[in-house]
């Protein structure tokens, strides 16, 4: 399993950032863009986020705002197998991927992450990004 560690927030000022981090690699999008965006949908500095927040603020800074989210919104999809065999199944594209209490990025099969992922760890939810 092939896995990059980067991190985001070059600062280092935030803790438990890994939705905000993962979302940045993910979009190509700057780290501050989507800590603003996160943090307008409530998500509290220091503190991790909820799945409700990570979809809301994915929409949103895939389409640019609000009101054009909201005509085009992206659902996470539920899955439970493992972060090796879902590098497997999808060797090609972006992942958005979210398991138990932390979020990385999949991009054309090599993981994203601020700490080395578990290959047998699970897959909770996803979103392909195109």
């Amino acid at each position: 399993m092939e896995y990059i560690k980067q991190l985001a927030d070059i600062s280092r000022t935030d803790n438990n950032n890994c939705a905000l981090n993962a979302m940045a690699i993910i979009l190509n999008k700057p780290y501050y863009d989507v800590y603003e965006t996160f943090k307008e949908h409530g998500r509290v500095r220091g503190k991790g986020t909820s799945v409700r927040i990570i979809t809301t603020a994915l929409n949103v800074l895939k389409q640019g705002s609000p009101e054009k989210a909201i005509n085009n919104w992206q659902m996470p999809t539920k899955m439970k197998v493992s972060l090796a065999k879902f590098a497997k199944m999808y060797p090609t594209g972006r992942y958005y991927v979210i398991k138990s209490r932390h979020a990385l990025a999949l991009i054309d099969g090599v993981w994203y992450d601020n700490q080395v992922p578990n290959p047998r760890a699970y897959v909770k939810y996803f979103f392909k990004v195109d």
